[in-house]
């Protein structure tokens, strides 16, 4: 009691369990014992809160009791020595309160003594310091897996940078968009935009094709798929605008499967399925964007140097490909060309007076006549009375065409010595605008696919091949400026 009947104050206690640790003795002096306060780390940590609970044999919330900010621990429950070196006249000092809880080995049962309070604090040392040792160890582990994910985010960063390399080395559209020239190289397009443009229109049609699997396995000859679900089999391993510009590349540059196949890192029988894929969807597609024109169209487009013959709707011309010699014998004979000496496809093309292409025939054998071919490839069928048809002197097909359809060709001399002043220079004229049509076939064969011999591995679309081209080269300019001087 004190001088005025209170109790006396006997400060902090510790709340370890059976631990009568205080800081004032019952005679109100300083028993010398230090009492640490909790970290706040765990009175914020939930799994740290749970930890000490458990080693001072506390439940959070029973029996009264709840770890708070001001609960204490006396110096007794820490390794000796540890806490003596702070300043003890400061007993909450901020650097102290995350002291190791002491370790003590626990005696032989024989040698321990019977003070139950004395067992509790070698049992929370023992299990705290063991606690402090995991957690050494766990930080070590941590520090070392923090420098292998650094060094794992290093080699992705690095990889990554390999990858930009390689991806803006890799022959593409996207290597060579910014390039006119090298586009119209590649593609046949004068740049970038236009080669879009068309991509765009096909896009829709092309992200549902049914591919090539062979004649045998061909499926009711569809160029592609109506059905607007997904496309069946193996996912592609290239995107749409890719297998567009590989097929383009093919034609306009000639290059061979196998060059194409490794720049695109495919096999050949895959180029092979692709390319014939696209060339049959591409033959059933762009000849809609360029219908044969009417003759009012062709008239009000007619160039100035057209104004001797401006009632002219088509130029006609045939055209000859070298192909690889036929294996029957009959095949030899259909396709032999005695003005090429060789064995040949031929084909009737025809050209509006700006020099657009407006007409392509099926292939024939070389043997065929210009004659022969214009009356079967049906081009008088788009031919109306007072249209005027220009050719080259070999094609006499006055007799063939629609009523009212007249036919320009330069003069024969007949049984004359010579031609006539007249004659030469109705010659001359005639030349200097049928010339458009070799012009136009020129382009066409500017796609380098048409060179040489034509293998015989592309014999079942050949004809799907130059049609294709045909129509390719409409996207460029026309070859005379509509109603103006060439």
């Amino acid at each position: 009691m004190s001088l005025f009947g209170g109790t006396i104050s006997k400060g902090r206690s510790c709340c370890v369990p059976r631990c009568n640790s205080r800081m004032y003795g019952p005679d109100g002096c300083k028993t010398g014992i230090h009492f640490f306060r909790i970290p706040g780390n765990v009175i914020l940590g939930k799994q740290l809160k749970t930890e000490w609970c458990r080693l001072i044999k506390r439940i959070d919330g029973k029996d009264n009791f709840r770890l708070t900010a001001t609960t204490s621990i006396c110096s007794e429950h820490f390794h000796s020595g540890k806490f003596e070196e702070c300043d003890k006249n400061h007993e909450d000092a901020d650097e102290k309160r995350n002291e190791t809880i002491k370790s003590v080995e626990p005696e032989p049962a024989s040698q321990q003594p019977d003070d139950r309070n004395a067992g509790d604090h070698a049992y929370f040392s023992s299990a705290y310091g063991k606690l402090q040792t995991s957690v050494e160890i766990l930080n070590e582990k941590v520090a070392e897996l923090n420098k292998e994910l650094q060094s794992a985010y290093d080699r992705i960063e690095s990889l990554q940078a390999e990858i930009n390399l390689h991806c803006a080395n890799r022959f593409g559209v996207n290597k060579i968009k910014d390039d006119n020239d090298a586009m119209l190289f590649y593609t046949g397009f004068q740049n970038y935009g236009v080669f879009r443009s068309v991509f765009e229109y096909l896009e829709s049609k092309a992200e549902n094709l049914q591919y090539w699997r062979g004649k045998s396995e061909e499926s009711d000859h569809k160029s592609y798929q109506t059905n607007p679900g997904s496309k069946p089999g193996p996912n592609r391993k290239l995107d749409l605008e890719e297998e567009f510009f590989m097929v383009l590349v093919r034609m306009r540059v000639g290059l061979f499967v196998r060059d194409l196949s490794d720049r695109f890192s495919i096999s050949q029988s895959y180029f092979s399925k692709l390319f014939t894929t696209w060339v049959i969807f591409l033959h059933a597609e762009l000849p809609q964007l360029f219908p044969f024109p009417s003759q009012d169209a062709v008239y009000r487009a007619m160039p100035s140097p057209f104004k001797k013959y401006p009632t002219t709707r088509i130029i006609l011309d045939c055209t000859e490909i070298f192909i690889e010699v036929p294996s029957t014998m009959l095949a030899q004979s259909q396709t032999w060309s005695n003005y090429k000496q060789y064995n040949t496809y031929k084909v009737l093309v025809g050209v509006a007076p700006t020099g657009n292409v407006t007409f392509v025939s099926e292939l024939w054998g070389g043997r065929a006549s210009d004659k022969e071919i214009t009356l079967k490839s049906g081009v008088h069928n788009f031919l109306e009375p007072g249209d005027n048809v220009m050719a080259d002197r070999g094609f006499e097909i006055a007799d063939i065409l629609p009523s009212g359809v007249t036919l320009n060709i330069p003069p024969f001399k007949g049984n004359a010595a010579q031609l006539t002043a007249e004659q030469v220079q109705n010659t001359m004229d005639i030349a200097s605008v049928r010339i458009h049509v070799e012009r136009a076939i020129g382009r066409i064969k500017n796609y380098h696919i048409l060179d040489g011999i034509i293998p015989l591995s592309l014999s079942h679309i050949a004809n799907q091949i130059f049609t294709v081209i045909a129509y390719l080269t409409c996207f460029l300019p026309p070859l005379v400026a509509p109603g103006k001087e060439e």
